[in-house]
C-alpha cells in the first residue's frame, strides 16, 4: 500500500481571474479531490465557475449563481475527482466582479502514490 497524505487548502477568488484551488500532483503521483466549497458573503449575488484544468485545455465542472449568505458544495455526489497526470488541476473563477467581499473556497483532497488505487 503506497504513501496518502490528506490536505486542505483555503483561499478566496480574485474575480473574473483564475484560482488555482488543487494544484498539480507531484510526478509519480495522484490527488483525489472530495470536496470544494464556496461561501459567498458579499452583499449581492456571484457565479462561481469551476474547471478541470489539463494542460491547455479545460472543462467547466460547474457554473452556479450563489446569492448572497449561500454557499456551493462540489462534487455533490460523493464520487471524489481524480487527477492522475502532473497536467491536471482544478481552478476557480467568477463571471464577474464582486460589489465588496471576495468569496471564501475550501478544497479537500488527498495526494497518494500512482500504486494506490
Amino acid at each position: 500500500m503506497g504513501q496518502i497524505f490528506g490536505f486542505t487548502d483555503d483561499g478566496t477568488t480574485n474575480g473574473t481571474s483564475d484560482v488555482t484551488i488543487v494544484p498539480v500532483p507531484a510526478t509519480g503521483a495522484k490527488k483525489r479531490i472530495y470536496l470544494i466549497t464556496v461561501d459567498n458573503l458579499d452583499t449581492k449575488s456571484a457565479t462561481v465557475r469551476i474547471f478541470y484544468v489539463d494542460g491547455a485545455n479545460s472543462r467547466r465542472l460547474i457554473s452556479k449563481t450563489l446569492t448572497k449568505n449561500t454557499n456551493l458544495e462540489y462534487p455533490t455526489t460523493g464520487q471524489p475527482l481524480v487527477l492522475d497526470t502532473t497536467t491536471k488541476s482544478i481552478k476557480l473563477n467568477l463571471a464577474g466582479a464582486v460589489t465588496t467581499t471576495e468569496l471564501d473556497w475550501t478544497a479537500h483532497w488527498e495526494e497518494f502514490d500512482g500504486g494506490e488505487q
